[in-house]
């Protein structure tokens, strides 16, 4: 069949174009979904409308599926294991094993391109002629690939096939209309015998594209459509470079454009990329700095999303960026239920779930970390039936022994270390009896030990954790098999199916309606899996992880879409009669001129070039690299030119991803356009000198229902350093306990000072008495605290206090309240609490609601609230004061 190729300089006004009648009735294939959308919003009469990669989905399902995907992960894992003996170097190995998934994505590249070995063979022979070197990775890639090319017997969707496939299918009409109408809505497909085919928005061409656009011209007639503008030949002849006989396509015409550049900012723009000698003038838009993408978030994401008319298919926000897979990605990771479109199940609790449990297994052993745990706990999948307790309520005790398991690698050494406290706890209960109506002062100073997070710890609860931790064994030992290094992947993602079924009934009552359909789909899923092949359980979690990272949204939308789709905006403003905005951000001196590399491990720059030579669309991908400043241009000039001012929103973001500050991008300094720093809403009142937070706020009642427990001086001695501390201690919790590991050593080291005191053991015995109660340090780092402890001259006496009517507890207690504050500064604590006594109270009593304002300063690092208080002052930010 023919091509052509045509232009036109407005994409606003096809009505006027030569080809308009043959435009209403052909069919329509777009670059990107959002040039469909521009297109169908310009012209809703035009019907048979597509974007390229939905195109190609719906023709090859099965090539696009994770399934598949999964499934050559694990066969080019199975097939490195066992020729491991192949490789010069046990280092060359290593790289090629844990590169698995770029070598997949890469063998899919070139199959998708129409690239055989025999291709790469015979660049590497003509490179030895012309006396370029092929590096040793290069060689040992041919050869895997040339191994995997077939894949396993009788598969049908290898690499080799599916490249012959497309290779030698001829596409008929009827299979282009079913894949159209499973598409669109069919009411917008219109049944022709002989149509003609639009290319839209193909301003570059990747390889892979053209090798199925080869395909299409065989059996239909097709015009590549363009927008090219004559008057800025310097910068748009870079589409002659893709678009030109050699590769198929006849070549752009070239024709003078009568209409003159105008001072509108987008002439103004590329004038002097033209001219040459002109100058640039200043622009009045005005671009927005945010300091990280969190602001951008709450000024752009969060206020219009999902911004929606009353017609909820007009979507009256749009949001580009050059940076839009990373912003897309934070948004995943930090709020997957604001991009429902591009949810994968990683995003969610039941995903991280199963993707954490094939992470333990490694080696024959089941490896434990804290966050691995936390990401179990926290995920509602964890659910003991004898006590019918779900461990996502029992993520706040998992911060309470932190500290003390610290050093525990395997599932067996938790369950060991988390047995022997509770034996410790309950060893500690026995020398330190409290009665059965014991207060919270009584609690708070019952023993030297109460104030280490874990020995403050419920029983109940400990045990309950002990048993998630048995729970999570019998998992491992239900999908791996004792004895063995790997299985049949069908065998094993019918364990992860039999396993979702057996806990779902427990699990459900967690779930708000996303998770429920989201566990129904993965549920579906993985009946899909029938392979047989073999795979090796240290390939498990990279390929489980892989496989959930698939999006279970086919549709090709984004939240965040990549800038080089902003032509698509430049049809959208014809038919627009609502609040539309255009947000572009990202338009930093990193990411514009964007940033393009084509090349792809382990195949260097100059091998990927010599490629092309052999298989000449393979040129497609560096001649991308080498126009990316004209495709820069182009775009922002399509983004000025087009979109109105009022509904264009620019910005960029100075911290992203990195701790360098960027500067806004080249153009927006060249244009001289004015910037503006965001300055985020303020949610809480702070006054910078006293550095007070005045967000909290209680009423009478709440306070007064609690008061009778407060009355208590040494309580009050946190109110009189930080009335926030004060609030965290005793109003949120029962009395404060530490669990940072800096402040225990402070805790380990006076309970040292005390024994010493007052039993006087030495070093040793010592030693041998508290080295079981703390696992969490080595041996030489507890002996090294334990005798500098000894050599500190101990100030406080063992004279007990009366601290309340039958309560009474030596003054040591000070240390174990305040650890890290000297005596001199614990001491003004409490003389202070003693003297303003009842001011405070008269203050908690007040009829006016109470704010507890932060006072801030250096023994913020003290503090056993530092991790959630929002006006701590971290150590490096202060020097100490004197007092402290």
């Amino acid at each position: 069949m023919t091509t052509q190729t045509h232009t036109y300089s407005n994409p606003q006004d096809w009505d006027s174009h030569p080809l308009s009648k043959h435009l209403e009735s052909g069919i329509h294939i777009c670059a990107s979904s959002n040039l469909c959308a521009g297109i169908s919003t310009a012209y809703p009469r035009y019907n048979n409308l597509c974007s390229l990669n939905d195109l190609m989905k719906k023709l090859y399902p099965t090539w696009n599926s994770s399934e598949l995907q999964l499934e050559q992960y694990l066969e080019l894992s199975s097939w490195l294991q066992e020729n491991k003996q192949l490789f010069p170097s046990e280092k060359l190995f290593d790289s090629f094993h844990l590169n698995t998934k770029g070598l997949v994505m890469l063998m899919r590249k070139l199959a998708e391109s129409g690239v055989k070995p025999d291709d790469l063979k015979d660049t590497f022979t003509d490179m030895d002629l012309r006396g370029q070197n092929v590096s040793e990775k290069e060689l040992m890639f041919l050869k895997i690939w040339t191994a995997v090319d077939n894949g396993t017997a009788g598969s049908k969707y290898s690499y080799a096939n599916y490249r012959n496939h497309l290779n030698k299918r001829q596409l008929t009409i009827n299979e282009l209309y079913n894949a159209l109408n499973s598409i669109s809505d069919p009411k917008r497909v219109s049944l022709l015998e002989n149509p003609i085919i639009f290319l839209h928005g193909f301003y570059f061409i990747t390889p892979e594209q053209q090798f199925f656009l080869e395909q299409l011209k065989k059996s239909f007639k097709v015009v590549m459509f363009l927008y090219y503008e004559p008057k800025y030949e310097r910068t748009f002849s870079f589409m002659r470079l893709f678009i030109q006989p050699k590769y198929g396509w006849e070549a752009i015409p070239y024709t003078k454009d009568s209409s003159a550049m105008t001072n509108h900012i987008s002439d103004l723009f590329l004038r002097v990329y033209e001219n040459g000698n002109d100058t640039f003038k200043k622009g009045s838009h005005e671009v927005l700095s945010y300091a990280n993408f969190f602001d951008f978030t709450q000024d752009v994401i969060h206020p219009n999303y999902p911004a929606v008319e009353k017609d909820s298919r007009r979507k009256v926000i749009n949001i580009f960026s050059p940076n839009a897979s990373e912003m897309n990605e934070l948004l995943l990771n930090h709020y997957p239920e604001l991009d429902q479109k591009n949810r994968n199940f990683l995003t969610y609790p039941v995903g991280r779930f199963f993707s954490t449990i094939h992470e333990i297994y490694q080696d024959g052993q089941y490896r434990l970390t804290y966050d691995q745990l936390h990401e179990l706990f926290t995920s509602g999948w964890l659910y003991n039936s004898e006590t019918r307790q779900n461990a996502r309520n029992y993520t706040q005790d998992l911060k309470d022994i932190e500290a003390y398991v610290e050093r525990a690698e395997t599932l067996n050494q938790w369950i060991a270390l988390l047995k022997n406290l509770k034996k410790q706890i309950l060893f500690i209960e026995k020398q330190f009896p409290l009665p059965v109506d014991a207060s919270r002062i009584q609690k708070s100073t019952r023993s030297p030990f109460t104030k280490n997070s874990h020995f403050s710890m419920e029983t109940d609860r400990l045990n309950d954790i002990i048993k998630f931790l048995f729970e999570i064994k019998d998992i491992c030992n239900e999908l791996f098999e004792s004895g063995q290094t790997g299985t049949k992947i069908n065998r094993h993602f019918k364990k992860l199916e039999l396993l979702m079924n057996k806990r779902i009934g427990h699990v459900r009552q967690n779930f708000n309606d996303v998770e429920q359909k989201l566990v129904e789909d993965l549920r579906t899923r993985l009946s899909y899996i029938k392979s047989e092949s073999d795979l090796l359980y240290s390939d498990l979690h990279e390929a489980v992880s892989l496989y959930l990272s698939g999006k279970f949204d086919e549709k090709d939308e984004k939240l965040i879409r990549p800038f080089m789709e902003i032509d698509g905006e430049a049809f959208k403003q014809r038919n627009v009669d609502y609040d539309y905005k255009v947000y572009v951000s990202g338009l930093d001196e990193h990411s514009l001129p964007l940033t393009v590399e084509a090349f792809h491990w382990p195949l260097q720059k100059e091998t990927w070039i010599a490629l092309g030579d052999r298989v000449p669309r393979i040129s497609y991908d560096y001649m991308r690299t080498d126009a990316k400043k004209y495709i820069s241009r182009y775009l922002f000039y399509i983004m000025l030119r087009f979109i109105p001012k009022d509904r264009l929103h620019l910005s960029w973001i100075r911290y992203f991803i990195g701790r360098d500050e960027r500067k806004s991008a080249l153009y927006i300094r060249q244009l001289e356009l004015p910037t503006r720093n965001y300055t985020p809403p303020i949610h809480e009142k702070m006054d910078v000198q006293t550095r007070q937070l005045t967000d909290v706020v209680y009423s009478q009642d709440e306070l007064e229902s609690g008061y009778q427990t407060l009355l208590y001086n040494d309580f009050f001695a946190e109110y009189v350093q930080c009335p926030k501390r004060f609030y965290y201690s005793y109003l949120m919790q029962e009395y404060p306990v530490f669990r940072s590991e800096y402040i225990q050593i402070f805790l380990f080291t006076e309970l040292i000072k005390i024994s010493g005191k007052s039993a006087k053991y030495d070093a040793n015995i010592l030693y041998n008495e508290l080295d079981a109660f703390f696992p969490q340090w080595i041996s030489l780092k507890k002996r090294l605290e334990l005798e500098n402890a000894l050599n500190y001259a101990y100030k406080r006496t063992l004279q007990q206090n009366q601290v309340d009517e039958e309560i009474y507890v030596s003054e040591i207690r000070k240390n174990f309240q305040f650890p890290g504050l000297k005596n001199e500064s614990r001491d003004t604590l409490f003389e202070k609490a003693v003297m303003q006594r009842q001011a405070i109270e008269e203050s908690l009593m007040a009829e006016q609601q109470v704010s507890f304002d932060a006072i801030s300063g250096y023994h913020c690092r003290f503090c056993p609230h530092n991790d959630l208080c929002p006006a701590v002052t971290h150590g490096i930010d202060l020097k100490e004061d004197i007092d402290d």
